[in-house]
């Protein structure tokens, strides 16, 4: 009926012209969302239709991606705490047995520092060769009792772990006194 009245020119342009104006919104919109998204905005812009349903729910997904963040940042604040509490040593390990985290027992059994030694593959730091064949046997049924050569008469029990997908922790427990006990009991059996 339009097409009828104001001729096929004069229709075609109005078309275009209505639809340079929403691709003209869209695009005002887009530039809006764009800054929104690059600046973590907490406030909601103001639109209208179907692009105020998408900030709504770009909105609430942002919410929700802070509360779980939030959630697993207080979890592993958590279990940093626990470990760390431990009496004994723990290192976490990646699947090539680089060096994740380490509590400061482990810190103090191995001498590894958590802060410089992050990334490092554990046998570049604890050089023991039972404990390099313990690492490549792979059989972690039992511990491997090593003696500390960096700290005099301290010997530690090694044990690793496996978990996840193919990750290890490396537990170590200071043996030192148990070690005594066992020499002085197999001493006196001799003596006897």
């Amino acid at each position: 009926m339009l097409l009828a009245t104001l001729g096929t020119t004069v229709t075609l342009a109005i078309y275009v012209a209505a639809l340079l104006v929403l691709l003209a919104r869209d695009r005002r919109y887009l530039t809006i969302l764009d800054g929104w998204l690059r600046t973590e905005g907490s406030i909601l812009p103001n639109a209208s239709g179907k692009w105020g349903d998408v900030f709504a729910r770009q909105m609430r997904l942002v919410r929700e991606q802070s509360r779980s963040y939030q959630h697993i940042s207080s979890a592993l604040e958590r279990l940093q705490r626990a470990t760390s509490a431990m009496p004994e040593g723990v290192v976490i390990l990646d699947e090539m047995d680089h060096i994740e985290w380490c509590n400061p027992i482990a810190e103090k059994h191995l001498g590894i520092s958590s802060s410089t030694d992050t990334g490092q593959h554990i046998t570049h730091l604890v050089r023991h060769t039972q404990f390099a064949e313990y690492l490549a046997a792979q059989n972690y049924a039992e511990p491997v009792v090593v003696k500390q050569p960096r700290q005099q008469g301290l010997i530690l029990s090694l044990q690793f772990v496996p978990y996840g997908d193919k990750q290890k922790l490396l537990l170590s427990r200071d043996v030192t006194q148990l070690e005594r006990v066992q020499t002085m009991r197999q001493d006196f059996v001799a003596n006897v």
